[in-house]
């Protein structure tokens, strides 16, 4: 959660001055989370790659996509998923896919 609040933090738009908080998408997080928005649309993309253990094992990827409301505050008024990925390997959809 942390990490959301300082990452929110970075987002902050300078021409409004607002703060927006950004959503978790799904449950776990290994060193990181990459986002990617679009206010316009109210699109919010999120990603986070995991060991799976071992040398040379392929990692998980968590990929995540949603349509977010933010309140004028910045605050989230209702966040949806559209789409959740859970995948070993090391393709995974990237910020286009979503936003």
């Amino acid at each position: 959660m942390k990490s959301l609040a300082i990452l929110a933090l970075l987002l902050a738009s300078a021409a409004w001055g607002v703060t927006y908080d950004i959503p978790k998408l799904f449950p776990q997080s290994c060193g990181g989370v990459q986002v990617a928005y679009d206010l316009a649309s109210g699109r919010l993309w999120e990603h986070t790659q995991c060991s799976t253990g071992g040398r040379g094992t392929r990692p998980r990827q968590i990929t995540a996509c949603a349509d977010v409301v933010w309140n004028e505050d910045g605050t989230v008024e209702s966040a949806q998923t559209l789409w959740l990925t859970n995948e070993i390997g090391t393709s995974y959809p990237h910020a286009e896919a979503c936003l």
